[in-house]
């Protein structure tokens, strides 16, 4: 029995930030949703998804139930194994039934064949031998081409998220970054690539078309860190909507650390702030038993009451009141001080 994994997406809030804007940024709607990448994957592997005892299209089930958004992820030459199966052609698929849902599409270029994330931003192996110049002329091509062909299939994504969780870099080793370096050359050749990214995005695009470009660092609940890398960003000059941060609590911290970071960041960025991760639990018990979740009953203490996160949030047998009740911590940050969008995940698996 194959386990695939895909994440349930909860946006929580939306709201407007109190401050002038300094470019005016396109305001983000309030967002419920989840990444499908897998979707087609486990249909082919026999899952079934059903409301109630009623079987149907899982799209069609989510939007009936308020979904609104989708995030797909998109690898480069990925090798078809267990769901490493999201090249262009099987997301081009997945994007077109997104539309046709009438939902938000959101697109997550890996720019690898794998996952990327914090650990592992592997270059995808036919760029390998590529030098910086090349590599960065190689993204520019890569990534028009992606949006052309999406565009062309009526399936022009609505949010584009350059990199994923790109705090260390990406396309290693070229494009590395070491953690709390501030090495300018490791910067530049980090930025190019990046801004390659951005602009073959935006060479893609008509008049009439608007997409809005995320950038994605790890760690939501390090202020600190989250100031660094995006200074960083805004000095050298790269241009983007959206920004995107990650939340694990058993790695990033409490949630009052992380409701601190969202009213810094949306107040410090002025650009609307989108949350992600492994949050909370589901139906009253952990459901993920993806390998990178930790297995100890109350992810190391931060559901005793005294971290930020409520009494019950995070241990197994917490019931919908104190799901509801975590939720609600959240909720506070963005009404506070800006963040207009706010997205929680849980990653199950499907027993197929």
């Amino acid at each position: 029995m194959a386990k695939i994994c895909s994440n349930i997406l909860l946006i929580i809030c939306g709201c407007s930030s109190t401050e002038s804007p300094r470019d005016t940024p396109i305001p983000v709607p309030p967002l419920l949703g989840a990444d499908v990448s897998a979707l087609e994957r486990i249909e082919q592997a026999g899952g079934v998804f059903r409301s109630g005892r009623q079987p149907g299209d899982a799209l069609a089930i989510l939007r009936a139930r308020g979904s609104n958004l989708f995030r797909l992820r998109l690898f480069v030459n990925p090798n078809g194994q267990e769901v490493q199966v999201n090249d262009l052609a099987y997301t081009i698929r997945m994007a077109t039934r997104v539309k046709a849902a009438g939902a938000t599409l959101l697109l997550d270029l890996h720019c690898s064949d794998t996952w990327a994330d914090p650990g592992h931003q592997d270059t995808p192996a036919a760029w390998v031998s590529l030098d910086i110049d090349a590599l960065e002329q190689q993204v520019e091509t890569y990534t028009a081409d992606v949006i052309t062909q999406l565009k062309q299939a009526g399936a022009l994504p609505d949010i584009v998220q350059v990199g994923n969780e790109i705090d260390g870099g990406m396309l290693w080793p070229l494009g590395q970054l070491s953690y709390g370096s501030d090495s300018l050359a490791s910067w530049d050749r980090f930025t190019r690539l990046l801004k390659a990214g951005i602009s073959g995005l935006q060479s893609a695009l008509g008049p009439g078309d608007t997409v809005r470009v995320m950038l994605h660092y790890s760690q939501g609940g390090n202020s600190g860190g989250t100031q660094w890398f995006f200074d960083h960003l805004d000095a050298r000059g790269v241009s983007y909507d959206l920004i995107g941060l990650s939340y694990y609590p058993w790695w990033h911290g409490t949630l009052l650390s992380l409701k601190a970071n969202l009213n810094a960041t949306a107040l410090r960025f002025n650009r609307d702030v989108i949350c992600g991760g492994d949050v909370l639990p589901l139906a009253g018990r952990w459901l993920g038993i993806h390998s990178d979740e930790p297995g100890s009953d109350d992810l190391g203490g931060l559901s005793n009451g005294t971290g930020g996160v409520p009494a019950g949030c995070a241990r197994r047998g917490g019931n919908g009141a104190q799901r509801a009740r975590c939720r609600g911590s959240l909720v506070v940050s963005g009404v506070d001080r800006g963040s207009r969008a706010l997205y929680l995940g849980r990653r199950i698996a499907c027993p197929v």
